[in-house]
């Protein structure tokens, strides 16, 4: 698939449903800054997930099976531990 285009596809996911997740906090009387908040797809964090993600694959500490199939990310999770 290729970086570039795995992490499109990841960030197409994230934003598909953020006007209906909008419109839910707000319906549900929660606080959120949406315009210049936080995502958990900036890079940083990417970058800080899967570091911390690679230091249990080190340990042994993550189940190939489960990370084969994982739906959260397009191909699963992508480590190349499975």
């Amino acid at each position: 698939m290729g970086i570039d285009k795995y992490n499109a596809e990841c960030r197409a996911i994230v934003m598909r449903y953020s006007g209906e997740w909008q419109k839910t906090v707000k319906r549900i009387g929660r606080w959120i800054e949406f315009d210049t908040g936080y995502k958990t797809m900036d890079l940083n964090f990417m970058e800080t997930v899967w570091w911390v993600f690679k230091q249990l694959q080190d340990k042994g500490l993550v189940c190939a099976r489960l990370c084969k199939t994982s739906s959260a990310t397009p191909g699963g999770c992508g480590c190349g531990c499975g």
